[in-house]
């Protein structure tokens, strides 16, 4: 069975230290790649046209505060999977409107990724 691709951009080692450690229990069922900067993460899509998922940092800090938003919507022009926006604080409307399905707090991300891919597997 191969293993569904989740792409998650995250520029805060903090973060992305305490996914690997809570989706360490669904790692069976799916590969975490992992991007720290908008020029990473469009590397990673384009050589990986299987991710079935992507996380999108609400607050990039590498760049302009426009990278996150501009990467958003250049991914939703070609990815139909679910794209979801996660921020410290709920502020990522601007994600939202750039073309994200979901949105959620970083702390409820790991679940929000979970759930998805349950109900991805459900559905095959």
């Amino acid at each position: 069975m191969l293993k569904s691709k989740v792409l998650i951009v995250e520029d805060d080692p903090g973060f992305i230290r305490k996914y690997q450690h809570e989706l360490a229990d669904v790692a069976g069922q799916a590969q975490f790649i992992y991007a720290s900067d908008t020029r990473q993460a469009e590397a990673l899509f384009r050589a990986n046209p299987d991710i079935v998922l992507i996380t999108m940092d609400a607050a990039l800090e590498t760049g302009s505060p426009q990278d996150g938003v501009e990467l958003t919507k250049r991914f939703r022009c070609v990815f139909p999977g679910p794209i979801i926006a996660a921020a410290a604080t709920l502020n990522n409307k601007h994600l939202v409107k750039a073309g994200c399905d979901h949105c959620c707090e970083k702390y409820e991300l790991a679940q929000k990724v979970r759930d998805l891919l349950q109900r991805r597997s459900m559905q095959r």
